[in-house]
């Protein structure tokens, strides 16, 4: 009876063991047991197999990717499932929500791109959850770091945006390590690594993501070229007005002593007057056929900067969830 109890006992704790050792294992590897039974019941669309396809992401990453159930909706079922905070801005094209990824559905060929980079954003966010406390108080230590060397004021307007909001805590670096991912070249070996866990070539995405953004810097910047051509004609202008309307006015003053001149003796006088007077003259009519001329040149211009920005306008309303295709 004793060797009886003292082996119930044995198998009692042994099995005590192994359960705890189970527990261990388990809590341990949660986020790897999670993925994979999530992922068992991800259904691929058309737009999100795309995506994933040109993520070129590691296994580590697809899982995570399916595991998020991430779809690539319309501007209706996005806004539905990505409420924009206040202090973000209107072009919100993605978010990581109760641990699944949302992207915008963008279309436009000029923003082509902008899926993938949305993704991998998100992504970034999915990472920045799996990983434990100490691993993320070693990810905001490095990120620290690099920020004090970044110099894209794009970038560094952003982030400033988000910490006037958030503060310097873990939200702020969860932000933060999304958006240099997918905005920077060079974040340094270190981070790198940690970027390679899910992304096999990160480069990719950034080159993405310029290619789509100089779009809009590349309109603003013929905008602004096109303001500063106004600016220089519509100066030419005031310029020739003013000296027209003091030839005006000295003209008028001339027609009155060529008059008088004209029922005077001294023909000669009159007649080296008037030729003055008709030089004048022939001044005066070719600032103001001048003055035409830039009317013309600054309308027909302001038309064609018009166009720009109803382009950058269109690419704008594009991103931003709150405005309906037509």
């Amino acid at each position: 009876m004793q060797g009886s109890r003292l082996y119930k006992k044995m198998i009692s704790l042994a099995l005590s063991i192994l359960l705890i050792g189970l527990g261990i294992f388990a809590w341990n590897n949660k986020w790897e047991i999670h993925d994979r039974w999530v992922a068992k019941s991800y259904k691929e669309t058309v737009d999100s197999s795309e995506v994933l396809s040109n993520l070129n992401l590691t296994g580590r990453g697809e899982l995570v990717f399916k595991a998020s159930l991430t779809e690539v909706d319309d501007k209706n079922n996005f806004k539905e499932r990505c409420p924009v905070e206040r202090f973000e801005e209107a072009n919100v094209l993605g978010c990581y929500s109760a641990r699944r990824i949302y992207v915008l559905k963008v279309d436009e060929p000029r923003l082509a791109g902008v899926e993938e980079v949305t993704a991998a954003h998100e992504l970034f966010h999915a990472q920045f959850e799996r990983m434990s406390g100490g691993k993320k108080a070693d990810l905001k230590q490095k990120l620290a770091t690099l920020r004090k060397g970044v110099t894209d004021t794009e970038v560094n307007n952003l982030i400033e945006s988000y910490r006037s909001n958030l503060g310097e805590g873990e939200e702020l670096y969860n932000e933060i390590f999304a958006i240099y991912g997918t905005q920077l070249d060079s974040v340094g070996e270190e981070l790198e690594n940690i970027y390679s866990e899910y992304f096999k070539n990160r480069s990719g995405i950034v080159a993405r993501y310029k290619a789509y953004s100089s779009e809009f810097s590349n309109i603003q910047q013929k905008i602004e070229a096109y303001d500063a051509e106004l600016a220089e004609l519509k100066s030419e202008k005031d310029s020739l007005e003013a000296e027209a309307q003091a030839l005006s006015e000295e003209l008028n003053t001339e027609k009155l002593e060529l008059d008088n001149l004209s029922s005077g003796d001294s023909v000669e006088q009159y007649q080296a007057s008037a030729e003055e007077y008709n030089r004048k003259v022939g001044v005066y009519n070719s600032k103001v056929e001048r003055i035409r001329e830039i009317i013309d040149e600054y309308n027909a211009l302001v038309e064609v900067r018009n166009q720009e920005a109803l382009s950058a306008k269109n690419l704008t309303d594009t991103l931003n969830a709150n405005v309906e295709s037509i």
